[in-house]
């Protein structure tokens, strides 16, 4: 834009000089003063008047003066020329005099309306210069200022706009209001809008309602900018007394009873905590129902956590209506939440929740296990466990295993029946559940029922336990350190039934040093299922025990671990006292030295003890001993004892058909005393 000066004198008065700049004296101020670009005149001048652009010169001057005069031109400018002057000005530095530019607001052309909103920041100090302003006008422009800015930090500024505002002037701020709060709450689709501006927004409303009910403008704007706003405006509403604000008290009822409101969707559930406003809320919600469409209201579900939301649920009249009409394909957390809240009868409400079973949705499926579990019924009543069955089939393991814990924590009659189906689950957590489940009650059965089950029963047991890969390690050493010699002699036996000797081996060190032979010989039997050298060491030891129990089960232990370093102590023991341990003695010799061992264990079934005969004819059985059957038919026709020749002849008989028989148990010898 080019200015000429004798067209357009301009008057700076900094209050220091007053200089009229004239095309006379033109070239003699401008070239004194601090201004660098200087007037030329044009080489084909006319008039030989002086023109140049006086707002490209003064632009750089820091002087308050120039703005003061940006200013003063913006108000008495054409309306070509104002574009310009508020661009120089806004790229000024902060003053005061830039509040010219809120003044004209409504004249400039969009782009430059634009660009100032989008420099809200930078000209605060202008814009709250043009907030103290007495012109309708004025502030009518600072109200869109704000709107177009979509700044929040401006807000502060309608409060002072509500106290003294004129009529129009207020509607415009409470309309500005509302449409920010509707902004608000629908935040997730104006990114421009951050949540944490949301107390900013809060404290603004809560003096805008205190301004507003005093004043009577404005009222149900400003209504529906605090029901848009409902988690923060329930402080605001239920700080302010409804016999002091009657006017805000009715629009906000007045509101709420109109189904039709949109804000409604989001204020009516929280409405329900506040007792003034109950009522209302109430009618409005009761609209809904009568018109069957709860739509987006479920999406504020989350106000049904209060205890006074929750409670004011009870007051409805017709809570199926307020069920979404395609449940439960339209299930969701908040959905699920809402249906759970409805004072429904017990089994319409689990139906729906037990429907929502086969939804895509995993948050909505979680939801309505947990809503169905806080509402099983605790005590002495029944339990329902048709309800909870088929989420135990969830495609989700953590939503499986919470309706398994649950009915594992209830102590449900049926759920041991259950785990065996749930063997056959698709997740591997319920599957390991089950199988402890399982594993426990053949435990508990294997333990409590030691003395009635047979040999063969278990040793069933013992196979279920492995393939149930029940955690038997606690429960077994628990009860090694029981005080009762019979439950610490099960437990051992247990472990060799389990063959875990090489698991429990420190364990089973320990009770070597026991006050129970019995127990002792137990666990020495059981180290044979280990295979370290300090196992090797305590069996070797206890060879020398003074009871035989403990030194047949130790020569049975190393022949186990088929150590050969003990071959000269075994030919000791092949004479030893005991029978049994006698017996094992030489069996283990079969193994290292056949030689010296046969002559021992012929020498044994000519023993004039029954006893050692009858354990002798045990290890030839054992270890089919052919070689022997010249002594065996010998015993057969000749031996003393009926039930030595009953042996000896059904031995004899197989050796001579070439067939192998058990005959007998290994332990039978511990018998045979």
């Amino acid at each position: 834009m080019l200015i000429v000066l004798d067209v357009w004198p301009l008057v700076i008065d900094a209050g220091r000089s007053s200089i009229l700049y004239g095309p006379a004296d033109i070239f003699n101020e401008v070239s004194e003063g601090p201004i660098e670009t200087q007037a030329r005149l044009p080489a084909n001048s006319p008039t030989g008047e002086a023109e140049f652009d006086l707002l490209q010169a003064v632009e750089s001057l820091p002087d308050p003066v120039v703005d003061i005069a940006l200013a003063e031109a913006l108000r008495a400018g054409e309306p070509g020329d104002l574009g310009r002057l508020a661009d120089v000005l806004t790229r000024r530095a902060p003053s005061a005099a830039q509040g010219a530019l809120v003044e004209v607001y409504h004249h400039l052309d969009r782009p430059m309306r634009t660009a100032i909103a989008g420099m809200s920041g930078h000209l605060a100090r202008g814009i709250r210069e043009a907030a103290a302003s007495s012109q309708p006008r004025t502030l009518a422009n600072l109200v869109e200022l704000i709107r177009h800015s979509h700044d929040l930090s401006l807000l502060y500024l309608l409060v002072d706009l509500f106290r003294r505002g004129d009529a129009q002037v207020t509607d415009a701020a409470a309309g500005l209001l509302e449409g920010i709060a509707a902004q608000l709450a629908n935040r997730s689709e104006l990114p421009w809008v951050p949540a944490r501006q949301a107390q900013r927004v809060q404290l603004v409303l809560e003096a805008c309602a205190q301004s507003a009910t005093q004043q009577g403008s404005g009222c149900s704007a400003v209504a529906r900018s605090l029901l848009w706003l409902t988690p923060l405006s329930i402080g605001i509403l239920s700080g302010l007394p409804r016999q002091r604000n009657v006017l805000m008290a009715k629009a906000i009822d007045a509101i709420l009873s109109d189904p039709d409101e949109p804000c409604n969707l989001r204020a009516l559930p929280g409405m329900l905590g506040l007792e003034q406003h109950r009522a209302a809320a109430l009618r409005g919600l009761a609209r809904l129902t009568r018109r069957n469409a709860p739509g987006a209201i479920v999406h504020q579900s989350h106000y049904t956590l209060r205890p006074a939301v929750g409670a004011a649920f009870g007051h409805l009249t017709e809570p199926d209506k307020l069920v979404p009409p395609d449940w439960p394909a339209s299930a969701s957390v908040d959905s699920v939440r809402w249906v759970a809240a409805l004072p429904l009868d017990e089994a319409t409400g689990q139906k729906l929740l037990l429907d929502v079973c086969n939804c895509e949705d995993r948050q909505a499926r979680a939801r309505a296990l947990a809503s169905q579990i806080d509402g099983a019924p605790t005590g002495d009543d029944a339990l329902d466990a048709s309800r909870f069955l088929p989420w135990t089939d969830d495609p989700h393991p953590a939503i499986a295993m919470t309706a398994c814990r649950f009915l594992k924590r209830r102590r449900w009659s049926g759920w041991n029946v259950h785990c065996r189906r749930l063997l056959q689950s698709q997740h591997r957590s319920v599957r390991r559940l089950a199988s402890l489940e399982l594993g426990q009650e053949a435990f508990d059965r294997l333990w409590h029922g030691w003395n009635q089950l047979t040999a063969q029963q278990r040793s069933a047991t013992a196979v279920v336990l492995l393939k149930l890969g029940m955690d038997v390690f606690w429960p077994l050493s628990v009860r090694l350190r029981f005080q009762d010699d019979a439950a610490r002699l099960r437990a051992i036996t247990i472990i060799e039934l389990l063959d875990m000797g090489q698991a429990f081996e420190t364990q089973l060190l320990g009770r070597l040093g026991d006050d129970s032979a019995a127990v002792v010989a137990s666990a020495v039997k059981a180290l044979g299922q280990a295979t370290s050298h300090r196992a090797l060491v305590a069996c070797e030891m206890a060879m020398d025990h003074p009871d035989a129990r403990v030194r047949a089960n130790a020569i049975e232990a190393l022949d186990r671990m088929k150590s050969r370093r003990h071959a000269q102590r075994l030919l000791r023991m092949a004479r030893d006292e005991s029978n049994r341990a006698r017996a094992n003695a030489i069996g283990a010799l079969l193994r290292i030295e056949p030689g010296p061992a046969m002559a021992s264990l012929a020498r044994m079934l000519a023993d004039p003890r029954s006893a050692y005969r009858r354990s002798a004819l045990w290890l030839v059985e054992s270890m089919q001993l052919q070689k022997l059957s010249s002594l065996i038919h010998e015993l057969a026709g000749s031996d003393p004892e009926p039930t030595i020749r009953h042996r000896a002849g059904r031995i004899a008989a197989a050796f001579q058909k070439g067939a192998t028989s058990a005959g007998g148990e290994p332990g039978e010898p511990q018998n045979a005393a």
